[in-house]
């Protein structure tokens, strides 16, 4: 099981519960959490632990939300990898994630926690109570990314969540390499005459992305205060129960291969 990987050491404890749980749920697997990216063990290294194992199958299941590089590049460079240096071991990988009825179902609960909690977040003392979903913007965040397919696939998840929630509007903003960018999305939500805006990261695990919208929202906060706006998913999308059921079929289908 292969998790980006974050600087933020809670993060990588998030995804290393959820690696826990599953195990937990599958006790015939030999489970081994391992990162891409900034945190170890290394994908190389969990591969090495499952060999010692003593497993003669091995199913790599990607974390990612989308297909972008990492999926694409630097997965497939593992599997080689791994097939060339353990020749008698058979290795398969799932797809990623991708746009999947769980996580549209893990964004609209996360979305009405957060409308749960805006009266004692911040709601302007002027403005009457009982802003309704009509006129709520969502603003779902992306990492972004140099992959177009990856990009657009987000606007896919934007539209699954406004067909499922009934909110406003559903717009897109990606926190990194392509536009537009966050700024951009909370400006674009207020000129189309939004009263609140709930700005929702399109993330499995905390991290410092995360942190950084945060004290993005908090400054709009401060600067619009006829606009209520709220914070969603702060936790990441990882800990919601029907993700788990997803990526066992991504397990199942990895050692099918």
């Amino acid at each position: 099981m292969v998790g980006h990987g974050t600087r933020d050491p809670e993060g990588n404890a998030q995804f290393m519960a959820l690696a826990s749980a599953l195990a937990g749920r599958r006790s015939e697997l030999a489970l081994e959490p391992c990162f891409l990216d900034h945190a170890e063990p290394g994908v190389q290294a969990g591969i090495d632990r499952l060999a010692a194992r003593g497993v003669d199958r091995v199913g790599i299941v990607p974390l990612f939300l989308f297909a972008a590089g990492h999926a694409k590049r630097d997965m497939p460079a593992h599997l080689a990898t791994a097939r060339q240096r353990y020749p008698g071991i058979s290795f398969g990988m799932s797809d990623v994630l991708g746009v999947q009825p769980a996580l549209v179902a893990a964004c609209a609960a996360a979305l009405s926690a957060a409308e749960a909690e805006v009266p004692v977040m911040n709601r302007p003392q002027a403005q009457a109570p009982g802003v309704n979903r009509a006129e709520t913007a969502v603003l779902l965040v992306g990492r972004g990314s140099s992959d177009p397919d990856a990009n657009a696939d987000l606007h896919k998840v934007a539209r699954l969540i406004w067909e499922e929630t009934g909110y406003g509007f559903v717009e897109c903003a990606y926190s990194d390499v392509t536009r537009p960018r966050v700024d951009d999305g909370l400006a674009r939500c207020i000129r189309l005459g939004a009263r609140r805006v709930i700005l929702l990261p399109y993330f499995l695990f905390r991290g410092v992305l995360m942190e950084r919208l945060k004290t993005l929202l908090a400054t709009w906060q401060a600067q619009e205060p006829g606009t209520e706006f709220a914070f969603a998913g702060a936790e990441g999308l990882g800990g919601w129960p029907a993700l788990q059921e997803l990526i066992l079929e991504r397990a199942d289908d990895a050692l099918a291969q």
